[in-house]
């Protein structure tokens, strides 16, 4: 139908004239079917929702029925109890009180027969009750239906469960002084006593001790009587209970016989073999439905309407009551169902046809009216949406202006564009940067590795020589000078491996707190301090250690660094804040995990970075400061570098106000690491041969006076296989091996091919660059420590007695 390309505006004509020719003619079809097939789902669903609701209201009532008799059947025993207490307490007052009256002016014998006709006269317990009192022998003393046993002993009077009931009582009432129940089965006052034990009934009993004459008290009452009494109330409840015109809840026992009805003249009749009209054992199938867990419900023909008196369909729900074996129910009938259901049905037809007429009418009024706002609204579409397609100035592609746009959802879109351009463009920028040092850090990594080696003859040899010369000799201070200056350069190259990234360095754990006061308690911070003009220090460390996991020489750097570039922001003087603090980072910085880290914020109070430098601090050789004051440029990129080798970061916020520097270090909960401290040279002298493997001459001949001044026996190789022919003729107690030696094997590979021609030789690695992961290889090997070039009498001297004295016992 549609060739090529076609427009949005082809495709809408195109589309609302296709609806406008089918929709007339199939909507309303369709309409009229689904609105006819609605209106008998309706009476469908409003016949199933009326009995579903008359069904959960007959639920709702029998369970309150239900549970209301089941709370007065488990009142029975504890009403029982607290009347049968009551009745007690009640006589034992009438029996104090009498004593108290007449105690010290009459006879005891005469206080007792006063008490004894007063308790015996008392019928408690609605009437039908009595006392009886023993004494502690276990005499009966009172009893109004046992004349013939007073004065006797019962101690040996038993119920028919065996139970010796006058110990019971005295033993009761002794022992819980304020009185206390007893269980056991006695006979009715009209029977005999001599056949208690054959016709005796459960009875609670309660006692209490009279202790003026040694008495017993007792009274007690039936558990039968009271448990009838609480049915005859639970009957009476439900008989009260009525619904509508035909709403009524009925009752039946185990044996079928009716306690509740609506028909007046069935109850207490036996109804087991009760018939509906097809034929089911009703009262039976009631039964068994109630007696299932959680009742149920059943439908049946009902043998009564309350209005018509005839037989009807219904549907019952009924449950059991354990207890007293009951089966409470009630239902809805479904005749009155129907006849709602027809009223329903009549008038639904009759709001069909309306809505029939109505519907036809203002259908074609609706779809030409949506064709001229649809065309007016898909105008508008037109127009925004080319501003996602207008061409962009200069062939870059620009940001959408979202000021025009009106629709929310192409709003929210165009924002989106801009939001993902932007991120492009930073990304790209962070590309190039990472790029720039990347080949920035290869140079000096380069760079580095060959000024080492160069630095290490200035370094060692001043240093060799001092140890020979006497303390007063004028070379002292020349060759000093010349060992310091060395060091200093050995410092810029240290720089120069921070800015290669991609190496890595020793990691000690150490509080940064001791950190941060270890260098300003160092000469250097002293002479800045010191340096005009004058500049103050606020120091506001944190409480607590922050242990981090750090390269010792690097954070101290970076401390090194930022303090200086605060002190030359202050050319005019100012304060200097050093800050420490435990955070917890959770998204903000973004580049960070989520955790607790040591914060670190360097601050002053000078005149700030300009805003078009700040995206340039951390580049390489990027300075602002005065020529010759100092600084290389490396400073800052150190400090970005160092952060990003500790799983860190650094931040910058600058104001016309001054600058603040945050540095985020991950915080540690390993031990901190013992600090290593210089020792005297005379302490690091040792026994032992040593093979030093090295290509530059210089290198080896420097680690060879080294180790024979402090007594070791050397011998060396200017290659990895020249050592490795060296190990094939003799063993060595250590060996001393280079990291990096073109154009042969490297140290890594030359200690693979040492331990197999001696498993477990013990080497020291060196290297003019920092420990790299063909350094971390070799020790994995079983290499053991690493030391950088250049390094010091004191270094490699720690270094070998260190790994000498590896496992001697």
């Amino acid at each position: 139908m549609l060739k090529g390309t076609y427009s949005f505006r082809t495709l809408y004509q195109i589309v609302i004239a296709t609806v406008l020719l089918l929709a007339v003619g199939t909507l309303g079809i369709f309409w009229l079917v689904g609105e006819y097939r609605h209106h008998d789902q309706m009476l469908d669903l409003v016949r199933d929702d009326y009995i579903s609701t008359r069904k959960a209201e007959s639920r709702t009532l029998v369970n309150l029925m239900v549970e209301s008799a089941d709370l007065r059947r488990l009142a029975v025993e504890p009403e029982l109890r607290k009347r049968v207490s009551e009745a007690v307490d009640n006589g034992y007052r009438i029996a104090a009180s009498i004593h108290k009256e007449m105690a010290g002016r009459f006879p005891d014998k005469e206080i007792q027969q006063v008490i004894i006709r007063a308790l015996m006269a008392e019928r408690p317990l609605d009437g039908h009750g009595y006392f009886w009192i023993h004494d502690t022998g276990y005499r009966l003393i009172a009893h109004p239906y046992r004349s013939e046993s007073i004065g006797k002993s019962d101690f040996d009077l038993t119920d028919s469960q065996g139970q010796k009931i006058a110990q019971s009582f005295v033993r009761t009432a002794i022992s819980q002084p304020e009185g206390g129940f007893v269980n056991y089965y006695w006979s009715r006052p009209e029977i005999d006593e001599r056949y208690h034990i054959d016709r005796g009934q459960l009875k609670i009993g309660y006692v209490k001790h009279f202790a003026p004459y040694e008495w017993v008290i007792g009274a007690g009452d039936f558990v039968a009587d009271a448990d009838n009494k609480a049915r005859e109330a639970a009957i009476r409840r439900i008989a009260a209970v009525s619904y509508g015109t035909k709403g009524y809840v009925f009752i039946h026992t185990k044996e079928g016989i009716c306690l509740n009805h609506a028909n007046k003249e069935v109850i207490g009749k036996n109804r087991w073999e009760l018939l509906d009209a097809s034929g089911m054992k009703l009262v039976q199938e009631l039964d068994r439905t109630g007696r299932q867990p959680g009742g149920g419900f059943l439908e049946y023909t009902a043998t009564f309407d309350p209005e018509s008196g005839k037989p009807a369909r219904k549907i019952s729900y009924v449950q059991a009551i354990p207890g007293w074996e009951w089966v409470i129910g009630s239902g809805v009938y479904l005749d009155d169902i129907d006849e709602k259901i027809t009223e329903y049905r009549h008038s639904l037809l009759d709001e069909l046809r309306r809505k029939i007429i109505t519907t036809l009418c203002i259908l074609v009024s609706i779809l030409i009216a949506v064709f001229f706002i649809g065309r007016h609204l898909f105008l508008k579409l037109l127009n925004e949406m080319s501003l996602f397609t207008m061409a962009p100035a200069a062939g870059r592609t620009g940001p959408i202006d979202t000021k025009r746009l009106k629709i929310r959802e192409l709003k929210i879109l165009a924002e989106q564009a801009n939001r993902i351009l932007k991120e492009k463009e930073e990304a790209q920028a962070e590309l190039a940067k990472a790029k720039r040092m990347e080949s920035i850090g290869q140079m000096a990594g380069g760079v580095a590795h060959d000024l080492n080696n160069l630095l290490s003859g200035i370094i060692n040899y001043p240093e060799l020589l001092l140890l020979k010369l006497p303390m007063d000799s004028p070379l002292r201070d020349p060759l000093e000078k010349i060992r310091e200056s060395g060091n200093r350069a050995a410092a810029v190259v240290a720089d120069l491996l921070t800015v290669a990234r991609g190496v890595a360095s020793n990691r000690e754990v150490l509080d940064l707190n001791e950190t941060v006061r270890e260098y300003l308690q160092s000469p250097q911070h002293g002479k800045l301090m010191n340096s005009p003009p004058e500049i103050s220090c606020r120091i506001m460390l944190h409480d607590e250690p922050l242990p981090i996991s750090c390269s010792p020489i690097h954070v101290t750097k970076c401390i090194v660094n930022l303090i200086t570039n605060a002190a030359e922001a202050l050319d005019k003087g100012g304060t200097i804040t050093i800050a420490t603090s435990a955070v917890q980072v959770d998204g903000i910085p973004a580049q960070l995990s989520p955790g607790p880290y040591a914060l670190l914020e360097i601050s002053d109070n000078g005149k700030g970075i300009p805003a078009e430098a700040l995206p340039h601090i951390f580049d390489p050789f990027f300075t602002r400061k005065k020529l010759g004051r100092s600084g290389t440029g490396l400073g800052l990129t150190v400090v970005w570098n160092t952060m990003l080798d500790h799983q860190g970061t650094v931040t910058v916020a600058s104001t016309a106000r001054g600058s603040c520097f945050s540095l985020y270090f991950p915080i540690t909960e390993e031990q901190a690491t013992p600090r290593t401290l210089m020792v005297d040279s005379a302490e690091l002298r040792g026994e032992g041969s040593i093979l030093v493997v090295d290509d530059e001459e210089i290198q080896r001949d420097i680690a060879s006076t080294i180790l024979t001044v402090l007594g070791y026996s050397v011998e060396t190789a200017a290659s990895g296989e020249e050592a490795v022919e060296f190990l094939r003729r003799r063993k060595f107690d250590l060996v001393i091996l280079d990291m990096i030696m073109p154009p042969g094997m490297n140290g890594r590979q030359t200690y693979e091919m040492m331990i197999t021609v001696h498993p477990g030789q013990k080497a020291i690695i060196v290297s003019g660059f920092s420990e790299n992961e063909e350094v971390q290889v070799a020790c994995r090997l079983g290499a053991g420590t690493f030391v950088k070039k250049p390094y010091s009498l004191n270094q490699l001297g720690l270094a070998v007695k260190k790994e000498l004295e590896k496992d001697r016992g």
